[in-house]
């Protein structure tokens, strides 16, 4: 497969998801499809390593030689919704070594404009997508519920639970109150 532009990346992403959404919204229009866990953005530019290996062992499956991270830019436009538009900033190559993916992945680039980790990570198979807000410190993982997996993130009730998401607390509940309703599992009628 060849590679991605920044345009058909974000033409691509667009289709998958509702950019004008945010956590703690759904911003998937078909949630029924995936499973979707949950973690601090620490533990993946801090514990790069191990993403990087549970990421390696999903791609296994899903066939996907590349990722595609774009970073997330706002723009404001007066008396007019916003629109968010998309950079392109790292294509990750999975058919390397996991050693040597950790050391290319270059952080500082990504955050370069916008200082956190404010990023969609793209998968050309769709079956994972990852979606990373440090603003309400939340990375959330959708997995497509085909892939019989075992991810080591937690699912919404437990991560909300265990994190606090460094909000006050009045926010940290109505936050929490709508990730949950937006994220619990959703059990397919069959």
């Amino acid at each position: 497969m060849s590679k991605l532009t920044s345009d058909e990346v974000e033409f691509k992403i667009k289709k998958l998801i509702s950019l004008e959404k945010n956590l703690p919204e759904q911003i998937f229009p078909n949630p029924e499809k995936y499973n979707f866990y949950f973690e601090e953005p620490e533990a993946i530019y801090m514990d790069t390593k191990e993403f990087i290996h549970m990421i390696k062992q999903i791609v296994e499956i899903t066939q996907d030689e590349k990722a595609y991270i774009s970073e997330i830019l706002k723009e404001d436009k007066f008396l007019q919704k916003s629109k968010t538009i998309l950079n392109l900033k790292e294509v990750i190559d999975f058919t390397q070594e996991e050693g040597s993916i950790v050391e290319n992945l270059d952080f500082e680039n990504i955050t370069e404009t916008t200082i956190f980790l404010y990023c969609y990570m793209y998968f050309p198979s769709e079956q994972l997508f990852l979606f990373v807000n440090e603003y309400s410190d939340t990375a959330l993982l959708a997995v497509d519920k085909k892939l019989d997996i075992d991810v080591p993130w937690y699912d919404v009730e437990t991560f909300l639970t265990v994190e606090n998401l460094g909000m006050k607390d009045r926010l940290y509940r109505k936050f929490r109150k709508r990730l949950w309703k937006s994220y619990k599992k959703i059990i397919l009628m069959s």
